[in-house]
């Protein structure tokens, strides 16, 4: 299976979940809030992980996070939270490390 579409289906998933908890999906990137964000680049994360064995450079993982959130029809350009994005993979690899 491609990674396109890899992406997609875990897009699909992120929609069906945010819809059964009653949450609406921003239109932009920059209304994500901290949860949001911080759950999209922690399934990212674990995406890569799980599908390529490695944990990816921030600008790859942003490029894939990106890619699902052109699926769910988000708009904006992620490299808007860089800074934003580091400090959560900071923050999950830490906790992994512990």
């Amino acid at each position: 299976m491609d990674t396109a579409r890899m992406v997609g289906m875990g897009a699909a998933q992120r929609r069906a979940m945010a819809e059964a908890e009653g949450k609406k999906l921003p239109k932009h990137v920059k209304d994500m809030d901290s949860e949001q964000l911080g759950d999209l680049v922690a399934s990212t994360l674990d995406f890569c992980v799980k599908h390529y064995g490695s944990i990816p450079t921030n600008p790859e993982l942003i490029k894939m996070a990106q890619k699902a959130l052109s699926e769910l029809n988000v708009q904006g350009d992620l490299m808007e939270r860089e800074k934003d994005i580091a400090k959560i993979v900071d923050v999950l690899l830490e906790e992994d490390a512990a």
